[in-house]
């Protein structure tokens, strides 16, 4: 298992992960970029505050370059639990795209959700335009507009994987590596512009067919988990019904204010904060 994290977080993740886990400097690992470098030069909606959320997916694709002789790979956000055993390749190698429907967004039966969370949990299970639209620019061919695949976990061909890359450094000029080009050709207004799931994916099922299969998994976002013996008993519970559960902080409305004011924070505050952490 390999944790990429900011450097002031490194002592702390592995006294509480062990050496079992490696623990890695996240700017050390995407070729040519930190993310403070990300936050400077990238010109982007929403940035500075949203370089973080583009920078921890280029993260995710970058594992062969660490792992030159890796042929797959499975990512998986760390915010997410595995309820039930969850086979990503099967026996003859195919990597499994899960895909995402309605039903993901139905909040879980204990959890109580505001309106705007709830609205979020139905925007984050619809195909997104701007992702579509970007994987069509970046690479000059379509996706299927239909399908989506942001499941908070994907099986990866390190073989698909490495094509997908190097044909976004061949279609675009410059001597930057392909997650500053990625960077530098999104277009739109939205905060969102780019999915390195729906990249992939979409990629995959349509150069790479026979390595890929679609599989059905039950699973829900937005779970929240009570702490102590009540949580156990969520698990247990939700493991009745779904594969996986994902504990996304934004369905506290507290948290969503909390996040806000600390990135409205100058760069310097923020460090102090994650030093003292």
């Amino acid at each position: 298992l390999i944790v990429f994290t900011a450097r002031p977080n490194l002592s702390l993740f592995r006294a509480k992960l062990g050496s079992f886990v490696e623990i890695l400097d996240e700017d050390k690992v995407v070729p040519g970029m930190t993310l403070e470098k990300l936050r400077r030069e990238g010109q982007l909606p929403g940035f500075p505050a949203g370089a973080g959320w583009y920078f921890q997916q280029f993260l995710k694709l970058s594992y062969p370059l660490l792992e030159p002789q890796a042929k797959r790979y499975l990512i998986w956000d760390a915010d997410t639990l595995p309820l039930r055993p969850i086979q990503p390749f099967s026996e003859s190698g195919e990597a499994h795209l899960v895909g995402v429907t309605e039903d993901c967004a139905q909040p879980l039966g204990d959890v109580s959700a505001d309106e705007k969370t709830r609205e979020l949990l139905r925007r984050a299970t619809r195909p997104h335009a701007p992702y579509f639209d970007n994987y069509e620019h970046l690479l000059g061919e379509a996706a299927d507009p239909n399908q989506s695949f942001i499941s908070q976990h994907m099986a990866i061909q390190v073989e698909c994987l490495k094509q997908l890359l190097s044909v976004i450094e061949n279609r675009w000029p410059g001597r930057d590596g392909w997650a500053w080009k990625i960077v530098r050709n999104l277009r739109g207004r939205d905060a969102n512009l780019f999915s390195e799931y729906e990249l992939y994916a979409h990629y995959a099922l349509r150069h790479f067919p026979a390595q890929h299969k679609i599989q059905a998994l039950s699973w829900r976002r937005g779970g929240r988990l009570l702490p102590g013996a009540k949580g156990q008993n969520q698990l247990r519970e939700w493991s009745k019904q779904f594969d996986c559960v994902a504990l996304e902080a934004w369905i506290s409305p507290w948290r969503r204010m909390l996040v806000r004011a600390y990135l409205g924070l100058p760069e310097s505050v923020r460090r102090w904060f994650r030093q003292g952490v």
